[in-house]
């Protein structure tokens, strides 16, 4: 997320999960389609914060007329697909993907192509299994294993694939959830209402639907049924559905014409209805809807998922099954029958069972509705979007974390500081504050939160390094600060391309941002003329420092430091400053508790800056109260971010409010360069070692010492990335980054220089009393007689 976007939009509330699906899907008649598709929209229905797409697998060569939501095909048998369809989800924006498995519906010997998908995927993948073999061939264990591997989490539809996935593929029970197969959302009703539609009124309805395979084992209820249509001439068995696509094209329609010459050598043609068609939702809840006694034949005891049979307990259906591995999960507590493979006998007496005890029949069909209630799809997509937002939030990166973690195994050497990325985001007007992929995006225009803020770095990089690129960068941001300020002091924050201001006025936090942005001009800057306007502007801003905000008022408090490390004397300055660090005394004292030292009741963003400006206010004023409470507080936050040797920052999609949960990602750059800041001013008061540590790792935060291993800095252009996101560093590269990282690197820079033999930053040099004011005159020979 870029930089200035998250800054502008905090307060708007929770960015929109965005959620990418991969699997078949309609018009492509497959059950993995169905469910995709399902799934996909139970959760756009219900959840208007989300934003799915999907990734279609297609086994056609002219394809499929998708709907919209498709943005990606895959031609299963074309293994470059696979690893393009890696690269467009990585730049998608995706915050999460979600795999659909079957070996079948993928290219390569066993579905390997997609091995390749995942291996050079950098986001979070939730992998539904519909297929979990107990007894798999080695190449089929290897397959999934990786498979596994490659995931972040896995979901089965069956508790009894838990157990199957730890003891064979070996993955841990941890990283599997189980998540019912959804059905629709329908009433309870008596099957005679839809018999008349497809006229068996009056007559008792057995019913198979599926796609057509020789694993459904229909042959075995048409061997059963010469007996008990001689019972009850009143039953008719339906066979619903068309040969699976697959099997059509390899065997034409041979186990189909298979079951229909055993209906006629059986004499059952009044008896076996077959119905050679795929179905739409609606038609098909009819058909269901119509069936006294649903049956699932299956010859496979490792079937771990059967849509039909979920669909089916979903209704309220009487069913008799095989006892494959789903069956018996869903049929446990007399919500069904289970008769063995083969037993052709067993069947017939459980069927006549059903059929002569209208009551038994009656309360099986209940038990089966009041289950399957947990099944309906909008409770499945609820349960699918609560993992999805836990996996985006806390999963690992994957290839370029690897990657990264092993560069900088080493260590972390402080890079060479880059003004590339500056300069390419400065034109003739300002800063542009976006950049989408590292190019500067133009429909954003400029801001004085940026400005401010880059002409405190440019000055401070030219005073420590000499560079003399930075200072027609600075010139430029003090230029456009001049401009954006209006007649009262103020300043406007936001200016559209057409160089024309936006809003009315700019925020508390903005008047803050750029008097620090001022400060630093009058205490750095090189020549007298940005001195003296830097000074005006100043003056004309002092009086509008009735702030309230904390974050704001210590920008504004960095800004009146500033002026004295140029102008001790200045006294209204330092009552100002003690008066505004006096309020940040008054927040913390309302806010503080034994569990939380801090000035409010949330750790948001740029944290560090409001105890490291009760710091700079105790180096100004000698109060030691600002002292105490500027490290309480500092320390206080370094607990809730510093673990596992490396910082760990608060998250923007949420933060951390006092009793919740802290968010874990979209972290960003502005908290690694205030809290590298705060800790070497912590350094310097205390002469404790640890905070130079930590402000060393908080800008080694930047090279790949956090929770991913991954860098966000760019060592070529000096560029940064936008924040540290669930599957790696944004794509982003916005102006606020690339400042806040220059600070922390300045920051480590300035102490490691003054540390080193032979090589010092030079100080800066304080003006005498009698000369303090001499020069504060501005073009017309005024002189800043508000501070003398």
């Amino acid at each position: 997320m870029a930089s200035a976007h998250t800054t502008r939009t905090r307060k708007k509330g929770k960015r929109r999960l965005k959620v990418c699906f991969i699997g078949t899907y309609p018009p492509r008649e497959c059950g993995i389609a169905t469910f995709t598709y399902d799934l996909c929209h139970a959760i756009l229905e219900h959840h208007s914060d989300v934003q799915a797409s999907v990734i279609a697998m297609t086994d056609t060569p002219e394809g499929y007329d998708y709907p919209p939501e498709v943005v990606f095909e895959i031609r299963h048998n074309r293994l470059s697909d696979y690893r393009l369809a890696a690269e467009y989800t990585n730049l998608s924006g995706a915050d999460v993907l979600c795999l659909q498995h079957e070996f079948g519906i993928f290219g390569g010997q066993q579905g390997r192509y997609v091995l390749d998908f995942l291996e050079s995927l950098r986001k979070p993948i939730v992998t539904t299994l519909h297929t979990v073999l107990f007894n798999p061939p080695p190449s089929y264990r290897e397959v999934l294993r990786q498979i596994a591997r490659a995931s972040d989490h896995l979901v089965v539809m069956n508790s009894k694939a838990i157990p199957i996935l730890r003891d064979v593929y070996g993955v841990s029970e941890e990283k599997v959830s189980l998540i019912h197969h959804g059905v629709p959302n329908v009433p309870f009703v008596d099957p005679n209402y839809y018999k008349d539609k497809f006229g068996v009124e009056g007559r008792l309805v057995l019913l198979t639907f599926g796609l057509l395979n020789r694993n459904k084992g229909i042959e075995m209820v048409l061997e059963a049924l010469p007996e008990i249509v001689a019972r009850h001439p009143e039953v008719v068995y339906i066979v619903l559905g068309a040969t699976h696509p697959v099997v059509k094209r390899k065997e034409g329609e041979e186990y189909r014409l298979f079951l229909q010459r055993r209906v006629q050598q059986l004499g059952l043609e009044e008896h076996v209805l077959f119905f050679n068609r795929y179905v739409e939702l609606s038609e098909l809840c009819e058909f269901i809807g119509a069936c006294d006694i649903y049956i699932t034949p299956y010859q496979s005891k490792e079937q771990v998922v059967s849509g039909t049979l979920a669909y089916a307990i979903g209704m309220g259906k009487a069913v008799i099954s095989t006892p494959y591995y789903y069956a018996e999960e869903l049929l446990a507590e007399n919500r069904g029958r289970l008769v063995e493979f083969g037993d052709v006998r067993g069947l017939q007496q459980a069927l006549l069972e059903l059929i002569e005890n209208e009551p038994l029949r009656h309360q099986m069909r209940k038990r089966a509705y009041e289950f399957g209630r947990q099944m309906i799809w909008p409770e499945v997509g609820r349960h699918y979007l609560a993992l999805f937002e836990r996996i985006s939030a806390y999963a690992p990166a994957k290839a370029v974390t690897l990657s990264l973690r092993k560069a900088f195994s080493a260590g972390y050497e402080l890079p060479e500081i880059k003004l590339d990325h500056l300069i390419r985001l400065t034109d003739d007007t300002g800063l542009i504050q976006h950049a989408t992929y590292g190019i500067p995006d133009r429909r954003y225009g400029y801001s004085t939160d940026d400005v401010g803020r880059a002409l405190v770095v440019t000055l401070l990089h030219h005073h420590q390094f000499g560079d003399e690129a930075a200072l027609p960068l600075a010139v430029r941001y003090l230029s456009f600060l001049h401009y954006a300020q209006l007649p009262d002091g103020r300043f406007h924050n936001f200016m559209d391309y057409t160089r024309r201001f936006t809003d009315d006025v700019g925020s508390e936090d903005t008047l803050g941002r750029a008097l620090w942005g001022l400060g630093a001009a009058i205490a750095y800057s090189p020549n007298e003329g940005m001195r003296a306007l830097a000074r005006e502007m100043f003056e004309r801003a002092f009086p509008q420092l009735a702030l309230r905000h904390p974050r704001a008022i210590a920008y504004a408090i960095c800004g009146l430091y500033n002026f004295l490390l140029r102008y001790d004397g200045a006294a209204q300055v330092r009552r100002r400053l003690t008066e505004l660090a006096t309020q940040l005394l008054e927040l913390y004292v309302q806010n503080r508790a034994e569990d939380w030292l801090w000035f409010q009741d949330a750790l948001t963003y740029g944290n560090a800056k409001i105890p490291q400006a009760l710091l700079l206010a105790y180096r100004a004023t000698g109060e030691e109260e600002f002292k105490r409470v500027g490290l309480e507080s500092l320390d206080f936050l370094i607990a809730q971010t510093y673990h596992n040797d490396y910082f760990d920052f608060i998250g923007n999609q949420g933060w951390y409010r006092r009793g919740g949960e802290r968010a874990i990602f979209s972290q960003q750059p502005i908290e690694a360069g205030y809290t590298a800041e705060a800790c070497l001013t912590a350094f310097k008061l205390t002469q404790e070692q640890r905070y130079l540590e930590l402000a060393r790792a908080a800008a080694e935060w930047l090279l790949g010492r956090n929770r991913l291993g991954a860098r966000l800095y760019d060592l070529s252009t000096g560029a940064c990335a936008d924040g540290l996101e669930p599957q790696g560093p944004s794509m982003n590269q916005g102006a606020e980054s690339a400042i806040c990282c220059m600070l922390a690197f300045l920051t480590v820079a300035q102490q490691e220089a003054q540390r080193s033999e032979g090589l010092r930053v030079a100080p800066i040099e304080l003006e005498s009393t009698e000369t303090r004011f001499s020069a504060a005159a501005d073009a017309e020979g005024r002189t800043l007689s508000a501070f003398e």
